[in-house]
């Protein structure tokens, strides 16, 4: 078989028409492929991967043709048609092999799916860089999704730090799985795929029997039916088959039960032991307890369970709790040996010593330099000196001096007739001020233009950015990705730039507002075809 060699086959089924075709259809962990009969050179084959199937059909009973379909999300079709020749019953077995199977993967990949699709909406929400861009390229269809996010988006630099949260429980999901009649006095349960991972997170127990039973011993279809004939899904159901599966579970939900209550309570009330018949003392002489046993023990049933359920729910509060404080005493460990310290220092002020004993008593003169500090002494020059003592004539000669020894430094002054002739040009109505009339660039464009223009600048520079960032090409796989991303700039800039060009010109807009961005893409254009020819090619 062709494809990838390790990938596991979990059914071959020979005998399986596609397209008139007879062949052999092949389940694998990833895939479902079909190759028709004959050599490999000349062999027809088809194959979907699980992420791309949106759903199974198959054909309703009764019908001649034994036949299987998988939907993809484009919403086209491939139709597998058995053809056991050990007649129908041998088709349908062959048939609902592969419907059970594909029940159980397509569930898991499209959660695969919805978590990849929540983690490109969240990028796309926190980048409005990316958003842009994705609009420009995917909406205006220049490139398919696929390649964007392969090639223009590195999902590794947008990983998120944040705590993951679990997948909680719904309330009273139990009683929202409606049975439905098959017309045969029947009833048909459709579990969805989070009804199952709730039942399994509820009950341990029965993760533990799915995990043992389910696909060794039995289908999960069997599994499932034995589960909704089990004491989890009828209340009334007080004794326990021999061959039943979930007899032991019952035997460790009582125990667990018991512990808890004994853990929790000092005096623990038996609500547990569904054996035990009440007594008149226990109605205190006011209810008669004349009913059978069979009454009785079925209500307790139902009382232990909910009881079950609120401590699963209280356990798994308790157990987030312990999660969270474990996290904020590790972030508060570095600082424990300093709380520990301060423990110390105020244990050791409370000794009596240090209260019996009494400082020296302090006599200020200048309480202000007591509560506000000395203030600096500040040097006085010479002239302030002569101006504190009033020596008029002192400061009067050396007043004089100064001015003797005075000279001006004109080693940096610009040549006179230089500066002349810059004041003449600045002056209004000179040669270079000719234009100072022209109004704001923003006034001028069309306002109808003006988010187009940012929106293109911004789609431009992000995908300049990774473009530039994928020189030089280290293997052929990197060079196809440089090649698609080198006709994608071109495409985006005959159908945004040129187009925006154009009808600006028509316009009569007399700015050339897209120069900027010319420049931009034949320089980033130039750039591979530079590259190119070191290569030796053209």
């Amino acid at each position: 078989m062709s494809g990838n060699s390790k990938e596991e086959i979990i059914h071959q089924i020979e005998n399986v028409r596609c397209k008139k075709m007879d062949g052999t259809l092949y389940v694998m962990s990833e895939r479902i492929s079909w190759i028709s009969k004959g050599r490999e050179k000349t062999a027809t084959s088809i194959s979907h991967n699980y992420v791309d199937i949106k759903t199974q059909k198959i054909s309703s009973e009764g019908k001649a043709k034994v036949q299987l379909q998988v939907v993809l999300h484009d919403d086209s079709s491939t139709t597998f048609h058995f053809t056991n020749p050990g007649g129908q019953e041998a088709q349908l077995r062959d048939r609902d092999k592969v419907k059970e199977e594909l029940s159980q993967l397509l569930p898991k990949f499209g959660q695969k799916i919805s978590a990849e699709l929540e983690k490109k909406k969240k990028i796309l929400i926190e980048n409005p860089q990316i958003y842009q861009l994705y609009n420009d390229l995917v909406v205006g269809q220049i490139l398919s999704a696929e390649d964007f996010w392969k090639n223009f988006v590195n999902m590794e630099d947008y990983k998120s730090t944040s705590k993951s949260q679990k997948t909680g429980v719904a309330q009273g999901f139990m009683a929202n799985i409606c049975p439905k009649s098959d017309g045969t006095n029947g009833l048909v349960y459709n579990l969805s795929y989070d009804d199952k991972e709730s039942i399994l997170k509820t009950y341990p127990s029965v993760k533990i029997k799915y995990n043992q039973n389910v696909p060794s011993r039995m289908s999960e279809q069997d599994f499932w039916t034995k589960f909704f004939q089990s004491f989890y899904f009828r209340k009334d159901q007080i004794n326990l088959a021999a061959d039943d599966i979930f007899k032991e579970c019952a035997l460790k939900l009582d125990e667990e039960l018991k512990s808890r209550a004994q853990q929790i309570l000092t005096e623990p009330v038996d609500i547990i032991d569904s054996q035990k018949v009440l007594s008149s003392d226990d109605g205190f002489g006011l209810t008669d307890f004349t009913t059978s046993k069979a009454s009785n023990l079925s209500k307790q049933n139902l009382i232990k369970r909910y009881n079950y359920y609120s401590m699963r729910v209280l356990n798994s509060m308790e157990e987030n709790s312990i999660k969270e404080d474990s996290n904020k005493m590790s972030k508060n460990s570095s600082g424990s040996n300093k709380i520990r310290l301060l423990d110390d220092e105020i244990k050791d002020l409370e000794k009596e010593e240090f209260g019996t004993l009494r400082g020296a008593a302090l006599n200020l003169k200048h309480i202000d330099r007591y509560f506000y500090a000395p203030k600096t002494v500040e040097k006085e020059s010479q002239t302030g000196k002569m101006l504190k003592n009033k020596d008029k004539k002192s400061l009067c000669q050396t007043t004089l001096q100064q001015f003797q020894e005075w000279s001006i430094d004109i080693q940096k002054v610009s040549n006179p007739s230089l500066a002349i002739s810059i004041l003449v040009d600045l002056s209004p109505g000179s040669q270079l001020m000719q234009t100072n009339n022209v109004q704001n660039l923003r006034d001028e464009v069309p306002k109808q233009y003006q988010e187009e223009i940012k929106s293109i600048y911004v789609s431009s520079c992000e995908m300049l950015k990774t473009y530039h960032c994928m020189f030089p090409p280290k293997n052929s796989e990197q060079e196809l990705k440089l090649k698609l991303a080198r006709d994608t700039l071109k495409t985006f800039y005959q159908q945004k730039i040129m187009v925006l060009k154009d009808q600006l010109l028509k316009e009569n807009f007399s700015w050339n507002v897209t120069g900027h961005l010319e420049n931009m893409f034949k320089i980033a254009l130039m750039k591979y075809n530079n590259w190119k020819s070191k290569q030796g090619t053209v």
